[in-house]
């Protein structure tokens, strides 16, 4: 009987193809490891493992192929490896732009609560400053004005804030300077996996796409930008 599904289903083979240093592809058929071929590129080897089949064990009950061909593509270290780096690489990135983010949004509330804190000072100033003035004026004793220690207490917070506002502002530049650049970092690298599997591998734009863990689109993006 042949291998796989029922015969109403058809049956399911499986190849396994690998690259060759030269760019050729070889491919051979698990459930029968005396057939095997290769081909110039990897459609060229799919179709001929395709035909293979179809002369060996057809003629099958249902159209087109009237079987199904599992893959195991086998690429090379180079290429997985490059893969691997861009996957990590996103995710650093990913993770960079999150942190970004975060410190972007610190810095936003830094910054209302110097403001807050500023304008309550001020007001506090201009409440007091006034009063003591006229008491001094009153009284003589000019170089004697001392503001209340509630007045100083809030000089001191709002200045307290504007720094750590600053502070905020510094750490916020930082990150999103450190997640530019290993966006940047991670584009040249899946744009690189993405050329290496289309091109030297000959996967379609959807295939390297599932290999990445990206849309089609973004491997367009990357082969295109």
């Amino acid at each position: 009987m042949s291998p796989g599904l029922s015969p109403a289903a058809g049956p399911t083979f499986t190849a396994t193809f690998e690259q060759a240093g030269s760019g050729t592809w070889t491919v051979g058929l698990v459930e029968e490891p005396n057939v095997h071929g290769y081909g110039g590129s990897l459609v060229e080897a799919r179709r001929n493992i395709r035909d293979a089949i179809a002369t060996l064990f057809g003629p099958f009950p249902s159209d087109p192929d009237g079987f199904e061909l599992v893959e195991d593509l086998r690429l090379p270290e180079a290429v997985l490896a490059m893969v691997a780096r861009g996957k990590v690489e996103r995710k650093r990135a990913n993770q960079l732009r999150e942190q970004a983010r975060a410190a972007e949004e610190a810095g936003a509330a830094a910054l209302e609560d110097a403001l807050l804190a500023t304008r309550q000072a001020a007001r506090l100033v201009g409440e007091h400053g006034e009063l003591m003035m006229a008491m001094a004026e009153v009284s003589g004793l000019v170089d004697d004005v001392r503001l209340p220690d509630l007045v100083l207490q809030a000089v001191e917070r709002a200045y307290l804030a504007r720094q750590a506002a600053r502070h905020a502002g510094d750490t916020a530049r930082e990150a999103q300077k450190a997640a530019s650049a290993t966006s940047r970092e991670a584009i040249v690298t899946n744009r690189e996996a993405a050329r290496l599997l289309t091109e030297r591998c000959g996967l379609s734009r959807a295939e390297a796409a599932g290999l990445l863990d990206v849309s089609p689109e973004r491997v367009r993006r990357l082969l295109t930008g």
